[in-house]
């Protein structure tokens, strides 16, 4: 199946012209659809604001206003008004910190409609409410369909244009089910064995959304496991960033950097100068590693913890039959790797492994960190102040 929407999606000169910018694209194609038909239009957007009678036209229509990417403006015969803001993400993964941040100072003419190739976890059966402001939820699966019958109309009076949405509407049907072949894909962690769907998915350059969505997908697991199995814990709602964590708080976070995804849970064991320190675990490429995050001193921090056997452990991973035995780093003399100095990591690999089980582990080193939480809390203080009275 995958194969033919490959096929379909390289044929398509929309999807061709749409790689060198896709959000931009897609925002700037809906602008123009909506902007030259504005009347047909109104049936269909009229389903995302409140109270929307007959009286109000389409009137006008924004790119970029206020960080927002599309903004569309409606008047009544009695001038009136309401605006619906759609926020557009394709390759990008919906952030709740973005979405609160465009919530805020709404008006209650305002409404907001999230368009995204995936449904972030935080929305609640297609909707998210942030204080008094509803955000609601539209797949570009459901667009197609929407958009479907506006071709029938525009096509009675250009049939050119109808032709360039109908081509549209085919481009992002064929996007929609690579959305969803990646949901049916969701028990597995595989991205980067031979049974990935990734080189499929680079001769569109969509290689990327999968990474994100697979590890978005995973951190929703590792929130939801920890949230259950561990009832007494910290957790924080993905509202907060974790360098405004205080003591005790869990964090469970994904994100994108080198090219890899990554899945991560900080548990924050210790303050040090209004700034946490961490110990937590992470997913990211074929790695899966244990780490120490700290402002100051983190390399001492994690040799101590190393030494003293209290973190660093990867007996119980290692216990994965698809995970690898050798350590990293590998190199004699280094017992860390590290960005910046901040973040000191080792690591083991991680073969073809089911989601059940990568979760499993994350909730054993959690928990381990919970159990022992004043201990390792005790021995790091105890060491910051034996590291300071040496100097």
């Amino acid at each position: 199946m995958l194969e033919n929407v490959v096929s379909t999606l390289l044929s398509s000169p929309m999807f061709n012209l749409s790689l060198s910018s896709k959000e931009l694209f897609h925002s700037n194609f809906l602008s123009w659809v909506f902007s030259l038909y504005k009347d047909e239009s109104l049936p269909y957007l009229r389903q995302f604001i409140a109270d929307f009678d007959q009286r109000y036209s389409l009137v006008r229509i924004k790119r970029e206003k206020k960080n927002k990417d599309l903004t569309l403006y409606f008047e009544d015969d009695r001038g009136r008004s309401k605006v619906l803001y759609i926020e557009n993400k394709v390759k990008s993964i919906p952030v709740f910190a973005q979405l609160k941040e465009y919530s805020q100072g709404s008006m209650a003419h305002e409404y907001f409609l999230l368009l995204s190739l995936s449904r972030p976890s935080f929305f609640n059966e297609g909707q998210l409410n942030i204080g008094n402001v509803t955000w609601k939820y539209l797949s570009y699966g459901e667009l197609a369909d929407n958009l479907q019958n506006l071709s029938l109309v525009i096509r009675k009076k250009n049939l050119y244009h109808a032709n360039i949405l109908e081509d549209y509407i085919s481009f992002i049907g064929c996007l929609h089910q690579i959305a969803v072949e990646i949901d049916i894909q969701k028990d597995t962690y595989n991205l980067y064995t031979k049974n990935s769907i990734l080189p499929q998915l680079k001769q569109l350059r969509l290689h990327d959304f999968y990474i994100k969505h697979k590890h978005a997908m995973l951190a929703n697991a590792f929130f939801q496991a920890i949230g259950n199995r561990i009832p007494d814990i910290n957790l924080v709602p993905p509202k907060k960033h974790w360098e405004e964590g205080k003591y005790q708080e869990v964090f469970v976070g994904t994100g994108y950097t080198n090219g890899k995804g990554l899945s991560e849970v900080k548990y924050v064991i210790d303050m040090e100068d209004n700034y946490p320190v961490i110990l937590g675990i992470q997913v990211q490429g074929d790695q899966f590693r244990l780490f120490l995050e700290a402002k100051k001193r983190a390399a001492f921090l994690a040799n101590e913890l190393l030494d003293k056997g209290l973190w660093f452990n990867f007996l119980e991973a290692k216990q994965v039959n698809t995970f690898g035995s050798l350590e990293y780093p590998t190199n004699k003399g280094k017992k860390f790797n590290t960005y910046s100095g901040t973040f000191m990591y080792r690591a083991i690999k991680i073969g073809n492994c089911r989601f059940d089980h990568l979760v499993d582990l994350i909730v054993t080193y959690i928990r381990y960190i919970h159990n022992h939480r004043e201990q390792l809390e005790d021995f790091i203080k105890t060491r910051q102040l034996a590291q300071h009275s040496s100097f």
